[in-house]
């Protein structure tokens, strides 16, 4: 559930009004940075101004939004706060192309008239060049979970980003740029109400040291969500006969914890950050459609911990380098109602299941681009991601649910331990890429892309791509 459509009204007070910790200014086209000028209201800026506003996620370069060969948009931090927006729904759904769609209890990113799933909505999310998308089915965590206020700017690649980043982004690439830290204004707080009980709280603070300067942010959310009393598929009935109505659990709470610390002076370009993500949620009208008549436990948490150096140019500003290392754990405890008691033959008691389980993965990137001439260049780089699966810390079920062996209920509807729900494994996935239709070093060649400029106002785009991933398995 978005803020879109759960704020009627909406109450929001700032805290500590003369701070906040900002990114350092972005120069506009001008060359004159936003608060420097009389104006810093991106509204008075001229149609040619807001093209010329960098982008980086399309082709993995600085690109003025007017060069970048694709078909999307830039939202500043300041549009973001002035629409109230709180999550890349929020954001993505107001984007040519995109549409929300609903898959069990989840607001989903429709695309191009195509429906998709929770557990795959083929849309990547990048935080500071960083893939951040689920290390299990590599879904793009979209709603409140992940929210904005930690976010200085926003890129929103409407269409296939296959060439550069692989199938994930075949519906599009969303770019989120972190906030840094400035004395100027170091800390901020905001905290917003709703109807449906929705409660929103950020805090965000930041400090420049001589050697590094570091940001923290907390954003706490939670919604009592659509609760309603509601019909179902099971078909239960009341005492007159009537079909009965049951009361839906749509409840849900997000923690997030963001920190970065950023190296400066020798140690400009060295950046590490953590991000740490807690939700809890109800499953609505069941995860199939079956509403529980016994209390449910649903819980996921992220952590995802990377560090990345991207050094300045060498070589008269013509030589750029890119080393990123991230590792992600994730782990899921849910404690799922299935189908209620004395509805179906098979499950006489119902069926209960309990899974906690934790996957990781470490992914790896090292690119270098090289400024030939003018306006062309060349980039190269190479990406691997090692998953890993060990098993499951608790597997339970009142029923029998292994292959081949549907044996009933157990005994007393007692929880049995079950196997694992996948077999371990220790799986890589490399992939290479070269761009500006040069030649490059890489695994394979992902991607191709050319932009002319005819005249200093008009640009044409020409991108030509394939993408081909090879996994390994060991």
């Amino acid at each position: 559930m978005t803020m879109r459509r759960t704020l009627a009204t909406t109450c929001a007070c700032a805290a500590l009004a003369a701070a906040g910790a900002h990114a350092q200014p972005v120069p506009t086209a001008s060359g004159v940075a936003p608060g420097e000028a009389e104006n810093d209201d991106l509204s008075v800026l001229r149609l040619e101004e807001l093209m010329d506003l960098q982008v980086k996620a399309p082709t993995k370069l600085p690109l003025a939004l007017r060069d970048a060969p694709t078909v999307g948009g830039a939202i500043a931090r300041e549009q973001i706060e002035s629409y109230g927006w709180i999550s890349i729904n929020d954001v993505v759904l107001r984007q040519p192309g995109f549409f929300p769609a609903q898959d069990y209890e989840r607001l989903t990113l429709g695309a191009r008239g195509v429906h998709e799933g929770w557990n795959n909505n083929h849309l990547l999310v990048l935080v500071d060049g960083v893939p951040h998308n689920n290390n299990v089915n590599l879904s793009a965590y979209s709603w409140e979970i992940t929210p904005l206020f930690m976010v200085e700017s926003m890129e929103v690649t409407r269409g296939p980003g296959s060439a550069l980043y692989g199938s994930t982004a075949m519906n599009g690439v969303v770019g989120l740029n972190t906030v840094s830290a400035s004395n100027d204004r170091p800390a901020d707080a905001l905290v917003r109400f709703g109807n449906n009980g929705w409660r929103t709280y950020d805090l965000l603070a930041g400090h420049v040291f001589a050697p590094l300067s570091f940001v923290v942010a907390y954003n706490h959310t939670e919604s009592d969500g659509n609760a309603w009393y509601s019909y179902d598929g099971s078909g239960r009935t009341d005492a007159t006969g009537a079909l009965a109505r049951f009361p839906t659990n749509d409840r849900r709470s997000s923690d997030y914890v963001f920190t970065k610390i950023e190296g400066r002076g020798k140690l400009a370009g060295l950046e590490l950050q953590l991000h740490y993500q807690y939700w809890k949620f109800g499953t609505g009208h069941g995860w199939v459609f079956y509403i529980p008549d016994t209390p449910e436990s649903m819980a996921t948490n992220v952590q995802n911990l990377s560090l990345s150096y991207r050094p300045r140019a060498l070589v008269d500003d013509r030589l750029q380098m890119e080393w990123v290392l991230m590792w992600q754990r994730q782990e899921v405890d849910y404690h799922s109602r299935f189908y209620p008691a004395s509805v179906l033959s098979t499950y006489p008691g119902g069926l209960t299941e309990v899974l906690d389980n934790e996957t990781n993965s470490l992914f790896a990137r090292g690119q270098v681009s090289w400024h030939i001439w003018r306006t062309v260049t060349l980039l190269g780089g190479v990406e691997n991601q090692l998953f890993v699966y060990t098993g499951d810390h608790n597997h339970q079920a009142n029923f029998d649910l292994t292959t081949g062996s549907m044996g009933g209920t157990f005994p007393g509807g007692e929880l049995r331990s079950l196997p694992a729900v996948l077999e371990p494994v220790s799986a890589s996935t490399c992939r290479g890429r070269r761009d500006a239709c040069s030649a490059a070093w890489s695994i394979s060649p992902p991607g191709c892309a050319m932009t002319s400029r005819p005249s200093a106002t008009s640009t044409s785009p020409a991108p030509r791509a394939r993408c081909t991933t090879r996994p390994s398995s060991s």
